[in-house]
């Protein structure tokens, strides 16, 4: 997919070109994959590698930047989800055993630092319910970027795909970047899912929509199937560890979701949660 699934921003692929010819077709090095930027702050570069291809192709290989909560942060919104149903239970030790977990890996965390704190003192603090706490896709220490939240302009026609009330889920606020609009959904309620992103783009053409589906669900051939919903071909997919992924065209409109595990949890059991949230869609 041309976009990020999370920024639904594009990076240009880096081309260098290495001497010489192959038989007679030139080759050159590019960069490929997906820099992952995480909502709380951590960017992992470990999807990205180099290859030698040839030149007549190079265009089709890209780096890609995706919004998405990592792994290791996943894990930390599980500790502290668990420290905050153990705080309104009243059981501030078990709290507090949570939270120092969460605070050796990210001791700015949401609100770790300020109830262990409380904690220390022999004070009972509040469960975080989530109200005044900055939002995963917009965390305190980042600043929004131009544009987040603005669906105006060409882009707004997109704003039907990534709507702000989508059941079991709570829509945070979209970010926007030129033809394409993505948004992160958290769960509202109990659920295996950690989050959902949906992003929406815009295409040239259906033909270019189809093939950045196809390049997208490339990596997600895990039980991957094809199913009518809505009218559409919805293909879906895991990638056999931590996220689901099911999307579809609609005209020169690509549209993708994909959603993360909980720890612990088969990304393919997802696959109810996603379709249900593809019928609330156009």
């Amino acid at each position: 997919m041309r976009r990020s699934v999370w920024t639904a921003a594009l990076l240009a692929a880096l081309v260098l070109a290495v001497g010489g010819l192959s038989g007679c077709q030139r080759t050159v090095e590019v960069q490929t994959g997906v820099r992952v930027e995480c909502p709380y702050g951590h960017v992992d570069n470990s999807e990205v590698t180099s290859v030698e291809v040839p030149a007549k192709t190079a265009a089709a290989y890209r780096v890609r930047t995706e919004k998405r909560v990592c792994d290791r942060h996943v894990a930390l919104e599980e500790l502290y989800a668990e420290a905050q149903t153990a705080l309104a239970a009243g059981d501030v030790k078990t709290a507090q055993a949570k939270l120092e977990a969460v605070s050796a890996e990210d001791a700015g965390f949401r609100q770790t630092a300020t109830q262990l704190q409380a904690i220390a003192k022999g004070e009972k603090p509040k469960p975080d319910t989530g109200e005044g706490s900055p939002e995963p896709s917009v965390p305190a220490t980042v600043t929004p970027k131009p544009g987040e939240g603005d669906t105006s302009g060409p882009v707004g026609s997109l704003k039907k795909y990534t709507p702000d009330e989508l059941d079991g889920f709570t829509a945070r606020s979209p970010s926007i970047d030129g033809f394409s609009i993505a948004r992160q959904y958290a769960p509202s309620g109990s659920s295996d899912a950690a989050s959902l992103v949906i992003v929406a783009e815009q295409f040239r053409t259906p033909a270019e929509a189809k093939r950045a589906l196809d390049a997208q669900m490339t990596g997600y051939s895990q039980d991957a199937a094809t199913q009518k919903l809505n009218g559409h071909d919805v293909v879906s997919g895991n990638d056999g560890r931590t996220f689901l992924s099911a999307g579809f065209t609609e005209g020169s409109v690509f549209v993708v979701l994909e959603m993360a595990a909980k720890a612990g949890t088969d990304p393919q059991d997802l696959k109810s949660s996603i379709l249900d949230a593809i019928k609330q869609l156009p």
